[in-house]
């Protein structure tokens, strides 16, 4: 049961007013808090329910990268993307030389995350011969992760943080994209404060410099590529292409649906076949895509096919991934067949 909460008022920029409720999340400088609008009175059985994101922003550049988070939002509008409803900008009551900025999301009741770890860790009804997933909900799944992926490329944006944790899923299930028989998640792509550029030229050291600094600040460790990590590329090298960063990140997110984690951060019991997470090293990053034993239960859970799909997304030379042209058509001819 939902309980409304007697919190501020905030004005957001498209003039929608919403009251803030109980915290929900949190994460780094930001804080997620339930959210009704405030002049939705005239039905008090009816609640709109919303996530509204705090940032407390200490410098310019903070309040910087929230605005660039708030264009990138409105740069798209897709279905598989997260849509920014308003924002706003105030003065932290707490410290008067800090601000405060709200966005405002519709509310989503799972990650990806939680689904994951409810289905491969924690289902006590589950037989151990038995998937987590119909491997038909994890192809939809993907497919819609892509397909929002391409969104932002398509306006110019890479993600560059994609995993579970970022992708939500909303409460009721939608028709399906190839078939009218069964009804899966409508996945949505979120997280958007390490969005950057599709491209990154590699023309001097700071460029190389920079890159590596980058990416330990906005992409996890387990979703990152090789060409990310610290001397992985030089001066002069070809620019660095996000799009395949993102490909990369996706083949891992899809590892992650199907066995519980990144593979840079899986290993597998050779007797019984469970997954153990371990930490992810950049040596991890480099090793072959780790898979389960083919003689236990596990090792059959999923057809060749979708994991021939995830090994080939995680290929280490950049210059040879698939593009997500490629994954997409892939998905679909797995979904249609």
């Amino acid at each position: 049961m939902f309980l409304r909460y007697a919190g501020p008022v905030i004005l957001l920029d498209t003039g929608r007013k919403v009251r803030l409720g109980r915290q929900i999340a949190e994460g780094g400088f930001s804080f997620v808090f339930e959210a009704t609008d405030a002049q939705d009175t005239s039905s008090p059985d009816v609640v709109h329910r919303y996530a509204l994101k705090r940032i407390r922003c200490g410098d310019t550049e903070i309040l910087e990268s929230c605005r660039h988070e708030a264009r990138v939002h409105r740069a798209i509008r897709h279905p598989n993307v997260m849509p920014l409803l308003g924002m706003a900008i105030t003065v932290d009551r707490q410290n008067r030389d800090a601000s405060l900025c709200y966005m405002l999301f519709p509310y989503y009741p799972w990650s990806l995350r939680q689904q994951v770890n409810q289905r491969v860790f924690h289902s006590k009804s589950r037989r151990p011969d038995v998937a987590p997933w119909k491997e038909l909900d994890v192809l939809e799944i993907v497919y819609g992760i892509v397909r929002g992926t391409r969104a932002l490329h398509e306006a110019g944006f890479s993600h560059r943080d994609i995993k579970p944790e970022n992708v939500l899923l909303p409460e009721n299930r939608t028709s399906r994209s190839f078939s009218s028989k069964e009804n899966t998640w409508q996945p949505v792509l979120m997280d958007f404060g390490s969005a950057g550029p599709l491209r990154q030229s590699l023309r001097n050291r700071n460029d190389v410099l920079m890159l590596a600094e980058n990416a330990s600040m906005h992409t996890t460790m387990p979703y990152r590529p090789p060409e990310l990590l610290e001397g992985a590329v030089r001066v002069g090298d070809e620019d660095i292409d996000f799009a395949a960063v993102d490909v990369w990140s996706v083949g891992c997110t899809l590892f992650a649906i199907l066995f519980g984690a990144s593979p840079l951060e899986s290993e597998f019991n050779q007797r019984d076949g469970s997954l153990r997470v371990v930490d992810c090293t950049q040596l991890s990053i480099l090793k072959p895509v780790p898979m389960p034993p083919l003689q236990l239960s596990c090792g059959s859970w999923y057809s060749a096919d979708i994991l021939t799909l995830v090994v080939d997304m995680l290929v280490q030379d950049r210059h040879a991934r698939p593009t997500l042209a490629t994954v997409t058509s892939r998905l679909e001819q797995l979904i249609e067949s």
